[in-house]
């Protein structure tokens, strides 16, 4: 009984940790995204830096669906067609993948991000902080 408890214990920690899982929900289309990465400890933006923009897929693994280098400045660029893949899905679960921004071995993730619908420039900014998986979002 003991191990019986102790392995569903372990299996609902694994299932909260797959729906607690950050992600953007929006509609399959034609869609810009235009960021800002900034470090929170005053680093640089490194050379190798990168962003990727990531499709969440529960069956599969999931897709990578565009990436950039981000610039010195830390700004980067990102797009997506209505005709990739995900299909029958009419919905994409979007979520950021930086490496490598502030230091080198470094990986943090976000869960927000909202496209440029109206092609006006609009940036999102993500603070890249040491202690936390997660950026930091600005520009809701």
């Amino acid at each position: 009984m003991k191990l019986l408890l102790i392995v569903f214990v372990f299996a609902v920690s694994q299932l909260y940790y797959v729906r607690g899982f950050r992600y953007t929900s929006i509609d399959r289309g034609d869609y810009m995204f235009y960021g800002l990465v900034k470090c929170a400890n005053g680093n640089p933006i490194q050379n190798e830096a990168t962003v990727r923009l990531m499709e969440r897929d529960d069956i599969t693994s999931d897709d990578l669906m565009s990436f950039d280098k981000v610039q010195p400045n830390g700004k980067f660029f990102l797009t997506t067609f209505e005709t990739e893949g995900d299909w029958p899905t009419p919905r994409w679960e979007l979520y950021l993948q930086f490496f490598d921004v502030c230091e080198k071995g470094e990986f943090k993730l976000s869960g927000y991000v909202k496209p440029d619908v109206y092609n006006t420039g609009y940036t999102t900014t993500y603070t890249i902080t040491p202690n936390d998986v997660y950026a930091e979002v600005y520009g809701l």
